[in-house]
């Protein structure tokens, strides 16, 4: 393509770029974006073997306005290798023109970018886990998830070695050396009784010291690749989520056995739940994972007692809590708020997982019949759910404005006509 041609085709590349890369992402930065265009304009026209410094110029103010605008890396590079494209298809028929230097120009700008990324990420993943480690900290009681804070302490570790790009005090990348390894091997049988569960616990954890070890090979070798580095450390910073989503599921676990229970129905007291539900919210803001706190209430209970006593009422209400149970998981919590009223907590799960399982409660215990004095007793529950997302530090303000929804809920699906989730 010679230059005449190429200048003539110049303004139809220049809009195409324009309006896929600009106009709808950076719609309120006008000002930047004159001088990009110029920038690409003059790299259009001009650019030569010789030119190359002018045409990583132009990539590094993309870079620059992107960062700013928060696109996404997978986004950002999609983006870089469409517009690669568009320069390669311009200057194709230009036998004069080395295609072999565009591609390698390309590698350069994109680990550029993927240095760029990486050391945003490193930034926010450094607040996170220190955030993580702050809400842990603050816990009443730790059980197995003291594990997951030093995991978390060795994933901090491993961000510092990767931005220094220095292995002199770089994580334990042997996973049966750590303590969580260790822990793993050996006394973890004893708290993890199911097997399926220990064997995933130490194959994620295996991955992860698999993947910082590769990390490590990276930040050694001579030609750094930034892009691989940013995806495994993502990959990192998941599994130790997983991690701690897991051993916060066993610790609620041992919080069931325990903690005080109510002497009736075999429920946790009523008492329990302050530091309960801390410790949940606590965890939740550790690995980012929601949960569910649901208020029940056994429909027509007053009935109940008044034609069958209190010993027939104890019976439905024992029969409740045991049909709750069997649909519940071993790390879920139910609480015997008072009376005939339960409140149930499901850590690491969002709203349409809650609302199933609270459905499948209705319906056990709706089609549940006790034989009493000759007679069967029936009735049906009232739910009223809430999921909550951990955003904020924990304030003893969040128990009552999540009980206080979860019970307005409740109100609500008594007089929507009972037997039934809100």
């Amino acid at each position: 393509m010679n230059r005449k041609i190429l200048t003539e085709n110049k303004e139809e590349i220049l809009q195409e770029f324009y309006d896929k890369y600009l106009v709808s992402t950076y719609i309120d930065s006008s000002s930047d974006l004159s001088d990009l265009h110029n920038f690409f304009a003059q790299s259009i026209e001009y650019l030569s073997l010789n030119e190359v410094e002018k045409f990583k110029l132009i990539h590094k103010e993309i870079l620059i306005l992107h960062i700013k605008m928060h696109t996404p890396y997978v986004v950002f590079i999609n983006e870089i290798n469409n517009l690669k494209k568009i320069i390669i298809n311009l200057f194709i028929s230009n036998l004069e023109f080395d295609i072999i230097t565009i591609y390698k120009l390309y590698e350069e700008v994109e680990n550029e970018i993927a240095k760029s990324y990486l050391d945003l990420y490193i930034a926010q993943l450094s607040s996170s886990c220190n955030v993580r480690l702050s809400n842990l900290g603050d816990m009443v009681e730790q059980n197995v998830i003291e594990y997951y804070v030093a995991h978390l302490k060795w994933l901090l570790n491993l961000a510092k070695s990767v931005h220094s790009e220095s292995i002199k005090k770089f994580p334990l990348v042997d996973a049966n050396i750590c303590e969580f390894g260790q822990w793993l091997n050996t006394d973890a049988k004893n708290i993890i009784k199911n097997s399926s569960k220990l064997k995933y616990l130490k194959r994620i954890h295996n991955q992860l010291h698999l993947i910082s070890d590769k990390i490590k090979k990276i930040i050694t070798a001579e030609t750094k690749e930034y892009n691989v580095l940013l995806t495994y450390l993502e990959r990192c910073e998941l599994i130790s989520l997983s991690i701690g989503t897991e051993l916060a599921l066993i610790d609620n676990t041992i919080v069931n056995q325990k903690s005080a229970k109510d002497s009736l129905t075999g429920a946790l007291s009523r008492q329990v739940l302050t530091q309960i539900f801390r410790n949940q919210y606590d965890i939740s803001l550790a690995t980012s994972s929601n949960f569910i706190v649901a208020m029940c209430d056994l429909d027509n209970f007053k009935q109940i007692n008044d034609t069958y006593g209190h010993l027939g009422g104890d019976k439905m209400l024992i029969a409740f809590v045991n049909i709750v149970k069997e649909e519940l998981r071993a790390s879920d919590i139910v609480i015997r708020y008072g009376g005939e009223e339960f409140l149930l907590i499901l850590p690491s799960s969002n709203y349409e997982q809650g609302k199933k399982v609270l459905n499948n409660i209705c319906i056990a215990y709706r089609n549940f019949s006790l034989l009493f004095q000759n007679q069967e007793v029936s009735t049906t529950v009232s739910i009223g759910m809430v999921e909550v997302e951990a955003k904020q530090q924990y304030s003893e303000i969040h128990l009552e404005e999540y009980i206080s929804i979860a019970d307005k809920r409740l109100y609500q699906a008594k007089h929507s006509g009972k037997n039934r989730v809100i």
